[in-house]
């Protein structure tokens, strides 16, 4: 089978960049950092391009709509979820756990064994006074909840950068960029007080994460996608590893305000689209 190989991309090593090769055939990577004597096989010049890792918008955890792949960043579309409110229908390894109506749940004790099995947190869509009576609910309990706010202005910016609580995280949905609060939205996701970022709009997740994070952009990606997914969803990265199926997006960041970000391509479960 035809090969693709990705050149030059720059992939985060713990604090410093490095660039790879990446080979890629069947949907599977079959090499890395070596060029193969091919001349059939496509070539993608990701030189100058950031490869980030398992890119996902939360929001499709709570859709039932099957999303398809689109060259639009997003890469992990492929999610088992298991959905607290029907339990007997979900997968058995779920990588993601959700709650759709959290705050109007009375069995709490069905929720923490639920907890308890996977060890995950929960993860809610919210409205601002929904979290917070939540928050009082489950503020002595042991269950790590995510909040997905639907909405968000200073005040809501501010309770997030107070939040005294261990166990609870929380994350935006985006569609609407307030030009005065980039900057501190950028500085709670550096400082792990927002842990995810999500928009209803898939074809404008990567575009208004770059308009709100500016030349800190690199390291907003690492910290939402590569440690925030591995340290508060448990979800490894195991996207450049021989024989995975990678889900990465090739990813020019802008090097000054002038420019825009531009997506070369997006591979989802080795499915290459540009």
């Amino acid at each position: 089978m035809k090969k693709t190989i990705i050149l030059d991309g720059k992939k985060r090593y713990k604090n410093q960049y490095e660039t790879i090769n990446l080979i890629i055939s069947n949907q599977k990577i079959i090499g890395v950092g070596y060029l193969p004597d091919d001349e059939e096989s496509n070539k993608i010049n990701a030189k100058n391009h950031l490869l980030v890792p398992n890119i996902i918008n939360f929001t499709h955890l709570f859709s039932k709509e099957i999303k398809r792949l689109k060259n639009n960043g997003i890469s992990k579309l492929n999610n088992a979820v298991l959905n607290c409110e029907n339990v007997d229908s979900s997968p058995n390894n779920p990588e993601f756990l959700i709650h759709e109506n959290l705050a109007y749940d009375e069995n709490n004790n069905e929720i923490l064994k639920i907890y308890k099995m996977s060890q995950k947190p929960i993860l809610t869509k919210v409205q601002f006074s929904e979290m917070n009576f939540i928050i009082d609910k489950y503020k002595n309990s042991e269950i790590e909840l995510h909040f997905i706010l639907n909405y968000y202005d200073k005040n809501i910016l501010n309770s997030i950068e107070s939040n005294p609580y261990k166990n609870f995280t929380f994350g935006l949905i985006i569609d609407t960029i307030h030009e005065e609060l980039c900057e501190s939205i950028t500085k709670q996701i550096l400082e792990n007080k927002i842990v995810s970022i999500s928009t209803m709009d898939d074809n404008i997740l990567i575009s208004n994460l770059s308009e709100i994070a500016k030349q800190n952009l690199p390291e907003v990606f690492y910290k939402l996608y590569d440690e925030n997914l591995y340290k508060i969803f448990k979800i490894k990265n195991k996207n450049f590893a021989m024989l995975s199926r990678p889900n990465i997006s090739a990813i020019k960041t802008p090097q000054n305000d002038s420019e825009k970000t531009t997506i070369l391509t997006t591979i989802s479960d080795g499915v290459i689209i540009q």
